[in-house]
């Protein structure tokens, strides 16, 4: 008999400084402490994340890395599928389930793993966007370094832009930029 096939989708993180960022390494041990827990599924874990800083691998490279180093206690198969062309959350919803399509895979349960001020705009992303819902879907919280200000704009206007737009083609695509290069500069 198989095993019903779950999919934990691990949102990238942009690394900090020179190495991993703290959220995502979070993330990753969310999803041991997971997978140690659900034995009974067939388990894909899918990082998801693009290179965003040069000279350093994508993030769905460094998440990879880091669970494949830790994940030797966790009983059963595990396959890693890495998404490395997603920039902002949205392209991780869509891109992931691209990829899974193209490797006929129809999740029974699917676990996404993000900020904690990043899941309202997930459960949005997901209604508009993901074409095939699986029969069920959980969003998992985690650590959130961001800024208060940001996590409360994430929390209350992500989630209605999401809906505005989708795909970030407009309004989160640009307050990002505008957020890393006032940040950058020494402000925000």
């Amino acid at each position: 008999m198989c095993k019903p096939i779950q999919v934990i989708l691990i949102l990238g993180r942009k690394p900090d400084g020179c190495g991993i960022h703290p959220e995502l390494i979070n993330r990753c041990e969310r999803a041991i402490i997971l997978l140690k827990n659900t034995p009974e599924y067939e388990n894909i874990v899918i990082i998801s994340g693009g290179k965003t800083v040069e000279g350093l691998p994508s993030e769905a490279e460094a998440g990879e890395r880091y669970l494949r180093d830790r994940i030797s206690s966790v009983k059963g198969k595990v396959t890693f599928i890495k998404e490395e062309e997603a920039r902002t959350t949205s392209e991780n919803i869509v891109l992931t389930q691209k990829l899974l399509c193209e490797k006929n895979i129809v999740p029974e349960k699917l676990v996404i793993i993000g900020r904690k001020s990043q899941i309202p705009k997930v459960r949005v992303l997901l209604w508009r966007l993901w074409k095939t819902k699986p029969q069920n879907v959980i969003c998992m919280s985690c650590l959130d370094t961001a800024p208060f200000w940001y996590q409360c704009f994430d929390v209350i206007c992500g989630s209605i832009i999401s809906m505005i737009d989708p795909y970030d083609l407009f309004f989160l695509r640009r307050f990002k930029k505008i957020h890393r290069n006032g940040k950058t500069n020494g402000g925000a």
